[in-house]
């Protein structure tokens, strides 16, 4: 991430081997970035970017279409998604100060960020009503099997989550150049402050709260070692800690999902709702008198934090001539404190013959159905071999890169909205083996030519 409007941007570098602590808390790729040269006048910049809607085609299939799904048994599926509608926007303010000293062979960087960002999103699922219908005779003559429905338990703008988080970040770095060698270190803090619930669920106080982390301490070093003197053979490492902010999407459901700001309701717990929708349009309130089925919940470990990464580097660049060089590199990643989310409420399952878990069919608590809580235990180890090989030729440049990793998790998630994948709940670090992201083997090229009059083609 810049601080920095695009027009200060002179010309960037990509950083193989980690970053210091000015970078920020990703743990994923870095560039490095020279500015324009300026002075201490006040300036200003603005940007305005156009993405008009009109200038682009529609969509062939709605995916936003405001109608309810119809499932037909043996012939398809009509009408809408119960995925949809879905929103999602946010407005972010950024304040930040970096401040450089820089004394002989040494530069110390200190810096401040702050960030808060309005985040609304939309995403609650079978709001638009789902039909069932057992054959196509059965729709035809309009003899709906099942109706399902996500309503407002008190007000239609409980189904869209509306939440602030701030972050505050603090950084210290020093970077020392000698001859042949270049040392830096840095710590960096960042704090997070959560949204909460605006009406949580008594009974699910010990979850309904979403905890902050103001302990991400994150320190970093770095090291350059110019081998020979001549800038042709580099020894580069790195290693550091790095924290990764928790997204909204995981916020929503602690807000729009705990039995009491939203209800799931079913024909099959009240069939009177049969009645109710039999004009095909879905309910727009909850009615006083429907039977409700057990709910679905979502809540926060109390000791939820951010995940933690320790990234480490090693890299050797090696100028071969004035035109080509080569370098080899490794990375290891391990990763703690990563997002899963657990149904706590299942019974101690007893293995079957194949050694699956099954789970007692009465549920602890009988109040609710699943009860899914989020914590942060889950944990990841990704190693990677680097090979790279680099051309000029004249207006020429040209890479190849090939990478040998082997990436291992016990479990894969990306921001997971609804599916629950762990077996077993009560032993969840059997899920411990190759990770879904785990690329064996990556090749790629790349060229970029200089046509002239300022004109890049790659």
């Amino acid at each position: 991430m810049f601080f920095f409007p695009q027009s200060a941007v002179n010309e960037f570098q990509v950083v193989r081997s980690g970053a210091g602590a000015d970078i920020g808390r990703t743990a994923a790729g870095f560039v490095n970035v020279v500015t324009k040269s300026g002075t201490n006048e006040t300036r200003g910049d603005a940007f305005y970017h156009n993405r008009n809607r009109k200038l682009t085609s529609a969509d062939a299939f709605d995916q936003n279409l405001n109608d309810p799904q119809i499932v037909i048994t043996g012939f398809g599926t009509l009408g809408g998604d119960t995925g949809r509608p879905r929103v999602f926007k946010n407005t972010r303010t950024q304040v930040t100060n970096n401040l450089t000293r820089v004394s002989g062979r040494t530069e110390l960087k200190v810096g401040i960020d702050f960030n808060l960002t309005d985040a609304q999103q939309q995403r609650e699922s079978n709001t638009l009503g789902r039909f069932d219908y057992t054959s196509l005779a059965n729709y035809l003559a309009g003899n709906v099997s099942r109706y399902r429905q996500t309503v407002a338990g008190f007000d239609p703008d409980d189904l869209i989550y509306r939440g602030t988080q701030k972050e505050l970040g603090i950084y210290v770095q020093d970077t020392v150049r000698l001859p042949q060698v270049t040392l830096n270190a840095g710590l960096r803090w960042d704090g997070q402050w959560n949204p909460q619930p605006t009406q949580p669920n008594p009974v699910l106080a010990a979850i309904s709260t979403i905890p902050n982390d103001h302990s991400m301490w994150q320190p970093r070093l770095g090291m350059a070692w110019d081998v020979r003197g001549n800038a042709r053979t580099v020894v580069r490492a790195s290693a550091g800690l790095y924290n990764a902010r928790t997204p909204a999407n995981f916020f929503q459901r602690v807000f729009t999902d705990n039995g009491l700001t939203t209800v799931a309701v079913d024909s099959r717990t009240d069939p009177r709702i049969l009645g109710w929708v039999a004009g095909g349009k879905a309910l727009e309130m909850l009615p006083a008198v429907t039977a409700i089925p057990a709910q679905r919940v979502f809540g926060f470990a109390p000791e939820f934090q951010n995940s933690t990464t320790l990234q480490s580097a090693v890299l050797l660049d090696q100028q071969l001539t004035e035109r080509t060089m080569v370098s080899i590199g490794y990375v290891n990643a391990q990763s703690d404190h990563l997002q899963r989310r657990l149904d706590k409420n299942l019974g101690a399952p007893t293995p079957n013959a194949a050694g699956l878990p099954i789970y007692p069919a009465t549920r602890p608590n009988t109040a609710f159905a699943q009860i899914e809580v989020n914590e942060s235990l889950a944990q990841s180890d990704y190693n990677a071999l680097v090979l790279t090989a680099t051309e000029r030729r004249g207006r020429l440049f040209a890479q190849v890169n090939y990478t040998f990793a082997v990436n291992k998790d016990d479990d894969s998630n990306e921001r997971n909205f609804s599916r629950e994948t762990t077996l077993d709940v009560f032993n969840p670090g059997a899920e411990y083996t190759y990770s879904k992201q785990d690329v064996r083997h990556a090749f790629n090229i790349s060229s970029v030519v200089n046509l002239g009059y300022g004109i890049t083609f790659g």
